[in-house]
């Protein structure tokens, strides 16, 4: 996940610049992650950010456990 201009996404391709941080593919991990501010933390922001799209993308089911999704392959 990284911090891209006003909201947090996923980084499939590991290569978007900035500094990222890893998240394992379940919601509940997300929610930990939100409850606990670890986003802030991690990517050393000084206010939390939406991560709508990390949800959306860990809602996705992926192929074959390649951690890409369907519509990526």
């Amino acid at each position: 996940m990284v911090a891209a201009g006003d909201e947090i996404v996923p980084d499939v391709t590991f290569r978007l610049p900035g500094r990222g941080a890893y998240l394992h593919r379940s919601l509940a991990c997300l929610e930990q992650a939100q409850r606990r501010k670890a986003f802030p933390r991690a990517l050393r922001l000084s206010a939390g950010l939406p991560t709508v799209k990390v949800a959306e993308y860990l809602t996705v089911p992926t192929a074959g456990g390649t951690g890409r999704k369907k519509a990526d392959l």
